[in-house]
């Protein structure tokens, strides 16, 4: 059987995916929860400079998903590199046996750096 996506039990944390570059000043970034058993599947977006070690990274936000579909949020103050931290904790107080998320990131919506009045700008250069 083919799985796409991550599967991750409760208990599951400092779980991360690798780096990749920021390619806006702002992304919004998006989670489909394909199955969940009795779990919180927490998402973190981290930043930091090439130069600088893992544990230098800073959190930008996090969003908490617990029932299937898509869950998002927008950041802004990216550096140069970019990533996600996931953990899975568990909703009820019995002992966690078998409860997990399956998840699978979807491609970010990265918002360019012109800025709000840069395409009246580069109109007026035209002119």
């Amino acid at each position: 059987m083919l799985a796409c996506g991550e599967f991750l039990f409760t208990g599951s944390s400092g779980v991360h995916s690798p780096w990749f570059e920021r390619l806006g000043d702002a992304a919004t970034f998006f989670c489909q929860l394909i199955a969940v058993r009795d779990a919180v599947l927490s998402v973190q977006i981290q930043t930091k400079s090439r130069e600088e070690p893992d544990e230098a990274a800073t959190t930008l936000d996090t969003f908490n998903m617990t029932a299937i579909g898509v869950g998002s949020t927008r950041v802004t103050g990216m550096r140069e590199v970019v990533r996600f931290e996931y953990a899975v904790t568990t909703v009820v107080l019995v002992p966690p046996v078998g409860n997990f998320a399956h998840f699978r990131m979807l491609p970010p919506a990265w918002e360019d750096n012109a800025g709000p009045g840069m395409a009246q700008h580069v109109e007026e250069i035209a002119q």
